[in-house]
């Protein structure tokens, strides 16, 4: 991998560029990658109309990846935006390829190539598996609904379950081709980076965690969530149902299900330190 400015080339093209040369398709391959980047830098002005910071993009053998700083968007709803800005741009450049099809008769395969690209771009970032497009925008939908965990637990669970489709699907392709294998290694880059991405949602989580008591002071306005407890919930139950979008007010209840007592999120965090998490809520009443 080697770095130039903000962008990141997997040194794995320069025998993928040499193929394409000797295979004459060297056309096909940079118009592939014009069309990834395309679709990158739609997420790219999209992430800079909702200030989200950018490392930097990565150009792999297998594409263009654009690289979000501490690897989270605060918004849900901004995070949709920006992952559903990827395939739109493709499906505009499909239709302007379809436009000019027919005014660029000596270049039309490479049109009609252009067209498929994006086509392929499109259909396959729709697919509701994380880290696809489609699964960041579901995962962003259920985040919204259900708070950060659950939402990348379900996420999780739909992306396995689709995954396993398309490893149907590719044994299917490869079973009447004979040789086709493009399926089975698309399934295969979804299963390496779905379990890379489970362990950016642990980080993120964590990250949630140490940093609760600075989200309100660094956004100034949020959105507040509450929460009716019993007091015997234990502590990681609880944490499960937080979220980095909202901030959360605790309403504990007591057996005849009156408020004993409120305790804030920048609350409970700060008696995790002092106390397990598969401790009750009931330890940290001593501390508020």
């Amino acid at each position: 991998m080697i770095k130039i400015g903000r962008v990141y080339i997997n040194l794995l093209i320069i025998p993928l560029l040499f193929a394409a040369y000797i295979t004459s398709s060297l056309s096909e391959l940079c118009m592939a990658y014009i069309t990834a980047t395309l679709h990158e830098l739609a997420h790219l002005f999209a992430a800079l109309r909702y200030k989200v910071l950018i490392s930097g993009f990565v150009i792999m053998p297998f594409g263009v990846c654009m690289r979000i700083k501490d690897n989270k968007i605060d918004n849900p709803v901004h995070e949709c935006i920006i992952c559903m800005a990827g395939p739109l741009a493709n499906l505009a450049l499909i239709i302007v390829g379809f436009l000019v099809r027919d005014y660029l008769l000596a270049y039309k395969e490479l049109v009609d190539f252009f067209v498929c690209s994006n086509a392929s771009i499109f259909l396959i970032n729709t697919i509701p598996i994380v880290p696809l497009d489609g699964g960041r925008v579901l995962r962003a939908a259920l985040t919204a609904k259900y708070g950060f965990l659950k939402a990348s637990k379900l996420s999780h669970i739909i992306s396995q379950l689709n995954i396993v489709l398309i490893g149907f699907f590719g044994i299917y392709v490869l079973w009447i081709t004979r040789f086709n294998v493009s399926v089975m290694l698309l399934c295969t880059f979804l299963i390496f980076n779905m379990s890379a991405e489970k362990k950016n949602n642990e980080l993120t989580l964590m990250r949630q965690l140490f940093y609760s008591k600075r989200k309100l002071s660094s956004r100034e306005i949020m959105p507040v969530r509450e929460l009716a407890v019993t007091k015997g919930i234990s502590i990681r139950n609880l944490l499960k149902n937080f979220s980095y979008d909202r901030y959360y007010i605790v309403n504990v209840m007591n057996s005849k299900m009156q408020i004993e007592r409120t305790l804030t999120e920048t609350q409970i965090i700060d008696g995790i330190s002092r106390t397990k998490k598969d401790a009750d809520l009931d330890k940290l009443f001593d501390k508020y």
